[in-house]
């Protein structure tokens, strides 16, 4: 249960991003927020990691894109992205077994350059 505090606050906890709703630009649900990529000394989050497709975590795509290019709209209670599910399954994208990948440099460098935002850290 979120106190008042939580609910009107600016700020967020991580687990309470983890598992969120993304919509599409139609609003269309097309995923999740399986993990959020923090910078390890600023403190800002960088990219967030969408779970795609797939049954009860099982063949999913995992998608990372900037954390810049969601947006909570409380009228859906989730995450907005900007783009439809197509545009999004084109990008970055991983299986859960190369996880790895999403701290690569060079690939969130093509992250950053498929979403067209400036790479943070």
């Amino acid at each position: 249960m979120h106190t008042e505090a939580e609910k009107n606050s600016a700020v967020i906890s991580s687990d309470r991003v983890e598992g969120t709703a993304v919509f599409d630009r139609g609003g269309k649900n097309i995923g999740h927020v399986d993990h959020v990529l923090i910078e390890k000394r600023g403190g800002q989050a960088t990219e967030a990691v969408l779970s795609v497709g797939g049954f009860l975590g099982m063949g999913d795509e995992k998608h990372c894109v900037p954390w810049s290019k969601l947006d909570y709209d409380t009228n859906l209670g989730g995450y907005h992205l900007n783009i439809d599910e197509d545009a999004l399954r084109e990008g970055p994208r991983f299986t859960s077994e190369e996880r790895h990948k999403a701290y690569d440099d060079n690939f969130r460098s093509g992250v950053h350059k498929y979403y067209e935002t400036a790479q943070v850290a």
